[in-house]
């Protein structure tokens, strides 16, 4: 695995980087507009759902209309179409941008493609959080670059951690992982509503209930980037049983080396398996 550096917390504003998490969970936001707007609805609204481009260090739609996906890249936050596997141009820079600036650049990106602009909505399956509206607020992330660096730091870290874990179940055969094969590990996934991102793999290995292992950036009961196992449920809601989060304080006074974190996950994932074990 490529050297992990993580960034620390510890003299990081916490107010800003409150503001910085808000701005680009709001830049998340439009990603789940695209999919939301142009892919084919699927069970639990699955078809929200993004990626981590552990390869491009973004966000990412998945695939619509066969070829296009929108990204979004941090810490300038910068959101791009592109095409097939390539960039296309008129890159929209979220800098002094309101959410209504965002929404006409997305139609003209629209038009340019030959997509229908009657499709797109703003309209999402789930409460956003923290939402930016209209022309009331623009976004300004070059007054949280810091904090925005800090929070790309962790996605970064976390994608290649969760790789390394995908890659690691797949070779052996531990662990089934959803909706993939062994020979082929999954795409990160990227949870808009929450902002998680992370993989998914049955509790029981003839399937039904999944367990969501991932990192979610922080949230109002944990103001800082942690690690986590819990099922679908947990996830949403936040409440994971202790024993199986992993904290960035702790990542960070321990020195933990990316393959320490990756036992955590694996010995962690084990505990939640055994009661369902036949």
């Amino acid at each position: 695995m490529t050297a992990v550096a993580w960034k620390t917390i510890e003299t990081i504003d916490s107010r800003k980087l409150n503001e910085a998490r808000r701005q680009a969970h709001n830049g998340i936001h439009w990603l789940a507009r695209f999919a939301n707007s142009f892919r084919a609805p699927e069970n639990g609204n699955r078809q929200v759902e993004l990626i981590w481009d552990t390869e491009h260090g973004a966000f990412s739609t998945k695939a619509f209309e066969d070829k296009y996906r929108v990204e979004l890249r941090l810490p300038h936050m910068e959101m791009q179409f592109r095409e097939g596997d390539k960039l296309v141009p008129h890159v929209l820079y979220f800098e002094d941008r309101s959410p209504a600036h965002v929404e006409a650049w997305a139609l003209v990106e629209l038009l340019h493609r030959g997509l229908d602009r009657d499709r797109f909505s703003k309209n999402l399956p789930y409460t956003p959080e923290n939402l930016m509206s209209g022309d009331n607020e623009e976004f300004a992330p070059e007054s949280y670059q810091e904090e925005l660096a800090v929070l790309n730091n962790w996605y970064t870290n976390a994608g290649q951690i969760l790789s390394q874990l995908a890659s690691k179940h797949a070779e052996d055969g531990t662990i089934s992982i959803a909706g993939t094969s062994t020979a082929q590990p999954p795409a990160i996934k990227c949870w808009p509503n929450s902002f998680q991102i992370g993989i998914e793999m049955p509790i029981q290995a003839s399937g039904g209930r999944l367990l969501r292992v991932g990192m979610a950036i922080s949230n109002t009961s944990r103001p800082e980037p942690y690690f986590f196992v819990g099922t679908e449920e947990q996830a949403s809601s936040g409440n994971f049983n202790a024993n199986y989060i992993l904290m960035a304080r702790r990542i960070i006074s321990d020195n933990m080396s990316p393959e320490e974190v990756v036992a955590f996950l694996q010995k962690s994932i084990a505990a939640q398996r055994k009661p369902h074990a036949h």
